[in-house]
């Protein structure tokens, strides 16, 4: 861990994890702290282990405050980061970021084009969502979260739920937006 901690520090891009690397290391600190569960709280070996402990929380925060903030900075700038640099847990964190990226963008274009801006749910309603391009002019429509979505001009961003954007990309209606 300190060699990634250290490699992420020294670079200015993102450096590669592998998909398991969180759930690994969450098995490397319980692990850990069941066998510092099982020592005398005042022997030197329990002291030693907390002290491991500590240092592994310091460092996998700033690992992880590092990592999102080289993401989250390639994301404002236009760009996603690439699958292979992401654990599977980062992915999903990623996608939802570039949504909410992609709300603001829908929110800008609708104020500076003098349209009323649609409503934009909280965090809990963006997981399970996907950003698409409409093609054409649509009404409003009801998702299947029962919120309303809409109307949309030809080339609105919209982040819908997933089966409410799967339909209109099977109609043609709307292009799913990938991230770069």
């Amino acid at each position: 861990m300190y060699e990634i901690w250290k490699r992420e520090k020294e670079s200015i891009e993102l450096q590669p994890l592998s998909k398991g690397f969180y759930a690994e290391l969450s098995t490397l600190v319980r692990a850990e702290r069941e066998e510092a569960q099982m020592l005398d709280e005042r022997s030197l070996r329990s002291q030693l282990f907390q002290n491991e402990l500590a240092k592994i929380r310091k460092i996998l925060t700033d690992l992880i405050e590092c990592r999102f903030r080289k993401a989250l900075q390639m994301i404002l700038s236009g760009s996603t980061p690439a699958a292979e640099l992401l654990a599977s847990e980062e992915e999903s964190i990623i996608r939802g970021i570039s949504a909410t990226k992609a709300q603001v963008e829908m929110l800008l274009r609708s104020v500076l084009e003098g349209r009323l801006p649609q409503n934009i749910e909280d965090v809990k309603g963006r997981q399970n969502r996907v950003v698409i391009r409409l093609l054409q002019d649509m009404p409003a429509i009801i998702g299947t979260n029962t919120s309303v979505y809409g109307p949309f001009k030809a080339e609105d961003i919209a982040a819908l739920p997933l089966e409410n954007a799967e339909s209109l990309i099977k109609r043609g209606v709307a292009v799913r937006v990938e991230p770069e």
